[in-house]
């Protein structure tokens, strides 16, 4: 699986941000004005950068940009390391179901 280093970034800098906001609120009723201003500043420029970044890349590249879509040599090389195997007590799906018994 690949890492998109970038939509980590932005997805980070979202939650830190939104942090910063509840520290920012607290703030507020705590009638601590300086650690408001900071908080409030923190809070704004992480949700914002964060944001536009996941939106950039999501307009841009047309994909998740957390969670990109795998390709298809991803796939070939899971399949190729991880075969398929037979599990004790489970058929196939390619196994008719069985007929009821007419009485």
């Amino acid at each position: 699986m690949r890492n998109d280093t970038l939509g980590y970034i932005g997805y980070v800098s979202v939650l830190v941000g939104a942090a910063a906001g509840g520290l920012w609120l607290i703030a507020l009723g705590h009638d601590a004005t300086i650690h408001a201003i900071v908080a409030g500043t923190v809070s704004l420029v992480l949700l914002l950068g964060g944001i536009g970044t996941l939106l950039l890349i999501h307009l841009r590249r047309q994909a998740d940009p957390v969670e990109p879509t795998t390709t298809a040599e991803e796939v070939a090389a899971y399949r190729s390391q991880h075969p398929p195997r037979e599990i004790a007590g489970c058929e196939r799906a390619s196994t008719p179901p069985p007929q009821p018994r007419n009485r």
